[in-house]
């Protein structure tokens, strides 16, 4: 048996083949998802956010593929805009990396970067909306713990991603690199507060404990 955890690696590295050969089977990564939805607290009161503040995050190490350079770029021009607004980004050299650039534009206050955390249900737990630009991914596992968590997601319209979310999602995704796209969709979610929520789903999509049984039955 041939496993991954995604049609576009196979496609990726695979092409065509895969398709007509039956030793290739895609059994999606499970999340464990009581770890996220049972968290109950947050971390606006430690890193100074009001209670009031509409907060977007990212989770995910500082990495082209993790396309920082976009999500600067509309957290800039959102927090420009609108002084209720604030960036919380999450990851390994994240704060590293961008902390500097932030405090010349003098937000530090309004978009948060920490390095590398353990509570990441806590981090999405402070959130009201999840933005995911990635240029690439394998499966997007950070992704789906946001939709496990029910939180409002703006993510890419690359193949990875189109195939971790449900069908109905599909046309508000966005292209990675278009900041407008991204701050269109985003102000959706300020406005409304309420905007295409996938926890049923994911939490059903990604259940670890059938996925891991698919695999472990792989192995006899």
């Amino acid at each position: 048996n041939i496993l991954s955890n995604s049609i576009a690696a196979f496609d990726f590295f695979f092409t065509d083949i895969w398709r007509k050969d039956n030793r290739f089977e895609v059994i999606y990564n499970g999340i464990d998802s009581e770890s996220f939805v049972n968290e109950k607290d947050n971390l606006r009161k430690e890193l100074k956010i009001p209670d009031d503040a509409f907060v977007v995050g990212h989770t995910g190490r500082y990495n082209r593929a993790k396309n920082h350079k976009t999500i600067i770029k509309v957290a800039f021009e959102l927090c420009e805009k609108h002084k209720d607004i604030y960036f919380l980004l999450c990851g390994n050299d994240v704060k590293d990396n961008l902390e500097e650039v932030i405090k010349k534009k003098q937000f530090q206050d309004r978009i948060i970067t920490l390095n590398n955390r353990t509570d990441i249900p806590k981090v999405l737990k402070t959130l009201d909306c999840y933005y995911f630009p990635s240029l690439t991914e394998g499966q997007p596992n950070a992704l789906i713990e946001a939709m496990v968590m029910n939180l409002p997601i703006v993510t890419s319209n690359i193949a990875p991603i189109q195939e971790s979310v449900p069908d109905f999602f599909q046309e508000v995704l966005v292209s990675p690199e278009s900041v407008n796209q991204a701050i269109d969709k985003i102000l959706q979610v300020y406005t409304s507060r309420n905007y295409h929520q996938l926890g049923k789903w994911a939490i059903e999509k990604y259940d670890q404990k059938l996925l891991f049984e698919q695999f472990f039955n792989k192995l006899h």
